[in-house]
């Protein structure tokens, strides 16, 4: 659960209040698993109000990487030639961790 929701524009009022009410209809937990929550506050913005975001670019080189290759779960495809792989061996992927 995160305790704090913040929003601006149509749809993240929107989707604040959805959250807010699944929030409500979740049974609350037993006392003794209750623990502080990981993200204390949700920070929503309607790209009708925030339109320029989108066409910023990623900063950093593993924004870059994610922008350009891709990351999924932690970890990046590459082909052996990117590896510095000699171009007759084999010719399958690899997968390497990002972090």
């Amino acid at each position: 659960m995160i305790p704090n929701l913040k929003g601006k524009g149509k749809a993240a009022s929107q989707l604040s209040d959805i959250l807010v009410r699944m929030q409500r209809e979740q049974p609350p937990p037993l006392p003794s698993s209750v623990k502080p929550p990981e993200i204390d506050t949700l920070l929503l913005i309607d790209r009708q109000v925030d339109m320029l975001t989108p066409m910023c670019s990623q900063l950093t080189y593993e924004g870059v990487v994610d922008e350009f290759i891709n990351i999924n779960n932690g970890a990046v495809e590459l082909e052996p030639s990117i590896m510095g792989a000699q171009p007759n061996a084999q010719a399958s992927t690899r997968k390497v961790k990002v972090h």
